[in-house]
C-alpha cells in the first residue's frame, strides 16, 4: 500500500470531517473478469485525487465533485508502463461510490466502500 501514498500529492489541503479522503474497498469487473483492490481518495473542495491499486496495475485519477457525483479522469500503469487510460462517474451514498467506467469504448460497473480515514501519516 505504501506505493499508492504518492497519489495523495494529487490534491493538497487537510481534509474536512465531512471529507470522502480515506481508505476504500474497491470492486468490479472488466472483460467479464471480477476484481478487487484497495483505493485511496484525497479531496480537497471540489477536487478530488484517487489512486487504485488492483493486482499488478497502478491507477491515478483526478476530477471534480459536483454534489453526490464525481467524475475522474485516469490512466492506469503495470510496472511503470501506461497501459490504459478513461473515465469514471460515481454516484456518492455516503461514503459509497457506485458508478460506471468507461476504457475505450467498454463500460463497466465499479464501486468502492468506504474502510477507516486516512491517518496523518498517510496525509
Amino acid at each position: 500500500m505504501h506505493a499508492c501514498l504518492f497519489a495523495l500529492a494529487l490534491v493538497a489541503g487537510d481534509p474536512e470531517p465531512a471529507s470522502l479522503s480515506g481508505i476504500y474497498h474497491v470492486s468490479g469487473e472488466e472483460e467479464g473478469q471480477k476484481y478487487n483492490g484497495v483505493a485511496i481518495v484525497a479531496e480537497d473542495g471540489d477536487k478530488i485525487g484517487v489512486h487504485w491499486c488492483v493486482g499488478p496495475f497502478s491507477t491515478l485519477g483526478i476530477g471534480v465533485r459536483k454534489g453526490d457525483h464525481v467524475a475522474l479522469r485516469w490512466k492506469a500503469y503495470r510496472s511503470g508502463q501506461l497501459v490504459g487510460e478513461g473515465v469514471t462517474l460515481y454516484r456518492i451514498d455516503g461514503k459509497r461510490f457506485e458508478g460506471s467506467r468507461m476504457s475505450g469504448d467498454e463500460v463497466n460497473p465499479e464501486q468502492m466502500r468506504f474502510l477507516r480515514p486516512l491517518a496523518d501519516k498517510e496525509v
